[in-house]
């Protein structure tokens, strides 16, 4: 398996901020071995981990799971305290490739003006003095994007 590095990380930008190409898959962007062992430890964190009963950052927002996921809420809340909690080394260094790479991607939509533009619109729409709008409760996007003025 190919192993990661800037180098690599530059073509996989490169060829996901390419409108020409579409749909991208990144091959071999994660080993096996580094999904192997990030599974393994999520696993074992599901099975033998502290558990809470309370929300860990607030509860002035009600959690929610999308009607059509397989997930419950209470193995919502797992994964969330395995986010946000101390992993090994090699999970770290996985998630930190992961968000590495989003970054990249949102660093370069940033750049785009009318992509923030229309990012703050959205952002405008959704959210009324810090709640979400109930005028957007299930709606489609292009209803949403139409109460932001994006065409």
């Amino acid at each position: 398996m190919p192993t990661y590095s800037l180098i690599n990380r530059a073509s996989y930008v490169a060829e996901l901020l390419n409108p020409t190409k579409g749909y991208v898959l990144l091959k071999d962007y994660f080993s096996e071995a580094e999904i192997d062992r990030y599974l393994s430890e999520c696993q074992s964190f599901l099975r033998t981990g502290p558990v809470c009963v309370s929300r860990i950052n607030t509860d002035s927002v009600r959690d929610y799971v999308h009607p059509r996921s397989h997930d419950k809420v209470g193995r919502t809340y797992r994964i969330y305290q395995y986010l946000h909690n101390e992993h090994s080394e090699r999970t770290t260094e996985f998630l930190t490739k992961a968000l590495g790479l989003r970054d990249d991607i949102e660093q370069a939509w940033m750049d785009d003006p009318q992509y923030r533009e229309e990012k703050q619109k959205l952002q405008n729409t959704i959210w009324e003095d810090g709640h979400l709008n109930p005028n957007i409760v299930a709606q489609p996007a292009e209803k949403i994007a139409a109460m932001a003025g994006i065409e």
